[in-house]
């Protein structure tokens, strides 16, 4: 390494922040002619992730990561965090619209849209932040269009939706719905791929 490989240190010497015995990240460029290869000193960001991989099938784990690096951080990330649910959460409102006698083939307009909210009213996007008009409910679901599922939790009631997910497993509740049903005015915030979408349902006590 040469001084420009360390220069965002803003040492001049390797000697000043460096020692014999000292764990350091690198990034080695291509082996240069004579054969030498070259590294430049890089910062560990200190970045985490996680991974679980499962058979769709039988529900066989088959691997899992909860972090970078378990001495550093015991946390385990793919089991322990809470994170927005995502596009992951399409097939509950695609699954309720179904059963509520939605086919396949049924057209949805992939449109500017509003809905109302407890901040006043709210105009969602598709994560490509384009539209595409009138698509198939298999369509809009197969390209994980953002405003087809959010008119169908609408149309359908993001209360059903709730229910569906539950049914599948799902066992914490969505903020901002009460758990009673004897409310007025609740909403429901799920991100749709990058997009924060927030719909709402009145519903009655009885």
């Amino acid at each position: 390494m040469a001084p420009a490989d360390w220069k965002w240190t803003q040492q001049t010497s390797a000697d000043s922040f460096l020692k014999v015995g000292d764990v350091v990240y690198v990034r080695l460029d291509g082996g240069s002619a004579d054969g030498i290869q070259h590294a430049a000193l890089e910062q560990d960001s200190g970045v985490q992730a996680s991974m679980m991989a499962v058979d769709n099938a039988s529900g066989e784990v088959l691997a899992m990561v909860g972090g970078r690096d378990f001495a550093l951080s015991q946390f385990n990330r793919a089991t322990q965090s809470e994170r927005e649910v995502g596009s992951s959460f399409k097939p509950y409102v695609y699954t309720t619209a179904v059963e509520a006698g939605a086919k396949p083939t049924d057209i949805v307009v992939d449109g500017p849209v509003s809905f109302y909210t407890p901040n006043g009213p709210y105009t969602p996007h598709n994560y490509e932040g384009d539209y595409k008009g009138a698509m198939t409910l298999l369509n809009a679901f197969a390209e994980s269009r953002n405003i087809p599922a959010l008119k169908l939790a609408d149309k359908y009631g993001i209360r059903k939706v709730i229910e569906t997910a539950h049914r599948f497993g799902v066992t914490s509740q969505p903020s901002g719905v009460p758990a009673d049903r004897d409310r007025r005015g609740g909403h429901f915030t799920v991100r749709t791929g990058a997009v924060v979408q927030r719909v709402s349902e009145r519903w009655d006590s009885d």
